[in-house]
This record gives structure tokens, C-alpha cells and sequence, in this order.
């Protein structure tokens, strides 16, 4: 809100770096953009203080208009991946990863501010990813599409994924944004495919081991051994939240029983000597010890969780 706001050319800048500079021609990025919209949505939802609930409301009407203007394709629907600072599309891919955190928050904005706009573009974007991305063969998402939603050779979300079909990072955020539009939108073809998500996560994605594998190739054979904390334990509580919110008692207590097992794991394996998140672990069996921020947030979200189970 202080620092990040473009009173030029609307929204928010693309970068400022850890030096404190503004880099105000940097390219502005859906992902940023939706969390920004999620987050003030969200507070201006949770906190009491009317004053400030009502600026975190304006802040989040400021990036709900940025992004429906500058991010959505009008001729195909989907939302591109990356504008430049003028807000003409720079990288038209649609990532699914990025369609999955758009839903998400224009379902939160539209809890928050009572849009109906809002919640007819999360509602688009779920039937754009059952109509193009949905896997009617084998089950589960495909990950990117071109502008014209034709499958992509490169479907990496970053240059240090791997280059298969399907991936347990991009379903999981199609779970959570499912879990946030069934609360507002309790439609009978969400509801199947939200269940079936579940059941995903259960049958492929974790099965028998005790963390989730991270690739698939088309027909869900596992591609690398590596574990990523920080994603188990995320799944931990999203996958329990998205069968509180879908009513399901059954599918509720086979992921509470889930969780605890993934939260098992991390704090048997994943935690360092200070009692925080490691990052990883590689497909060579070698642990990356690095601590990074995100990991620690879910930590904090799932352990309360499983206490809270347990």
C-alpha cells in the first residue's frame, strides 16, 4: 500500500529490490497480482477495525480492476501469465498454476465485497480448466497452454521444475482454489471434481508413500524421488479443509488421518536442529537444508492443524 502502489499506469509495480529500489518498468506478473488481491481481500474479511477494513477493501477493488482490464484474455477467457508495465500482455501462456490462484482470488473478492462481476470470472475459469485442462483419460490437470489453450511442449512453471505432464504443485493450488469457489458457488460439477481432486491426492499423488511425489507423466507414473517439505505440509491442511468445506465426513476423516501422516514425516525428516522447515529433498537422496520463507508459513498453519487434530 506504501510503497508498491502505480499511481501511473494502475495496480502495483513489478519489482523493488532488496536494496529498496523501484524498478517501475519491471514486468508485472499474474501470481503477485492475485495474491495482492487474495490477501487485502481477505483481511478486509477478517479484520474487525472498520477503518482499516475499509482501505484493505480499496486496495483489493484496486487489484480486482487491474487485474480483469490487464490479465484476462477477452477473445480465448484465461488470464495471462505476465504484462508489461504499461499492462499490454508480454507472455500470453495460460499456466494452469496461474488460473488456479486467479479463481482463487476472485472468489475471495467476491466474498469480500459482494461482486457478482468477481465471482462470474472464478466461475469461467473453473469451466475453462474442465473444458481444456481436465484429463477425461487418465484423470487429473494438464499444466500449460498456449494463448489459444492448446497444450504446450514446455509446461514448466519455473526453469528449475521438470518438463511432465502433470505435477502435484499445480493440483494442489487447483484444490485450494476449488475449496475457496465451492464456498460461494456450491454447484453440483464443482463439488464432483473438487471430491475426485481428493481422491487425486490420496490414490496418486501421496498413495502408499509418506510425502506426495512432485511429477507425473500423463498416465501418473512417478517422475523423481525428490520431497518438498514445505508442499507436504501445505497439502496437510488444504486437502482437510477442501473435505470440511465439501461436507464430506467421510473423505474429512481419511484426510485427518492424512495430514498427521504428512505431518509426521516433516517433523521426523524435515525439521533442522532449530526446529524450522528444511527445503527439500533432491532426487539424489541428498537434503537441501536451505531455509526458505514459505516453507515456515505452512509449517506454522499445519502443525496448528494437526494439533488441532491430534
Amino acid at each position: 500500500m506504501n510503497s508498491m502502489m502505480d499511481e501511473r499506469h494502475g495496480g502495483f509495480y513489478g519489482r523493488r529490490i532488496g536494496f529498496d529500489e523501484l524498478i517501475d518498468s519491471a514486468d508485472k506478473g499474474v501470481i503477485l497480482n492475485a495474491r495482492i488481491l487474495w490477501t487485502f481481500s481477505h483481511a478486509s474479511r477478517v479484520l474487525k477495525d472498520v477503518e482499516n477494513r475499509n482501505i484493505y477493501l480499496s486496495t483489493a477493488e484496486r487489484s480486482y480492476k487491474y487485474l480483469v482490464e490487464h490479465f484476462i484474455d477477452e477473445e480465448n477467457g484465461g488470464v495471462y501469465w505476465m504484462v508489461n508495465y504499461e499492462g499490454k500482455p508480454v507472455y500470453t501462456k495460460k499456466q494452469v498454476y496461474a488460473q488456479a490462484f486467479a479463481m482463487y482470488a476472485f472468489s475471495e473478492y467476491y466474498m469480500a465485497a459482494q461482486s457478482k462481476e468477481a465471482l462470474v470470472h472464478a466461475i469461467s475459469l473453473f469451466k475453462l480448466l474442465e473444458q481444456h485442462s481436465f484429463d477425461r483419460e487418465y484423470n487429473g490437470y494438464f499444466e500449460a497452454f498456449d494463448r489459444d489453450w492448446n497444450l504446450l511442449e514446455d509446461l514448466r512453471l519455473s526453469e528449475k521444475d521438470a518438463n511432465e505432464c502433470k505435477t502435484m504443485n499445480t493440483h494442489l493450488h487447483v484444490l485450494e482454489a476449488y475449496t475457496n469457489l465451492y464456498r460461494c458457488w456450491p454447484d453440483a460439477q464443482l463439488k464432483r471434481q473438487l471430491k475426485n481432486l481428493i481422491q487425486v491426492f490420496f490414490e496418486k499423488i501421496i498413495g502408499k508413500h509418506k510425502h506426495q511425489h512432485l511429477f507425473f507423466d500423463q498416465q501418473w507414473n512417478v517422475k523423481g524421488a525428490a520431497i518438498s517439505f514445505g508442499h507436504d505440509i501445505e497439502a496437510s491442511w488444504l486437502l482437510q479443509e477442501a473435505a470440511e468445506v465439501l461436507g464430506d465426513n467421510e473423505l474429512l476423516e481419511k484426510a485427518k488421518t492424512v495430514a498427521l501422516s504428512l505431518v509426521d514425516s516433516v517433523i521426523t525428516e524435515g525439521l533442522n536442529p532449530e526446529g524450522a522447515l528444511i527445503n527439500e529433498i533432491h532426487n539424489d537422496g541428498k537434503k537441501d537444508t536451505d531455509i526458505h520463507w514459505w516453507p515456515q508459513a505452512e509449517a506454522l498453519v499445519g502443525f496448528v492443524n494437526a494439533y488441532q487434530v491430534s
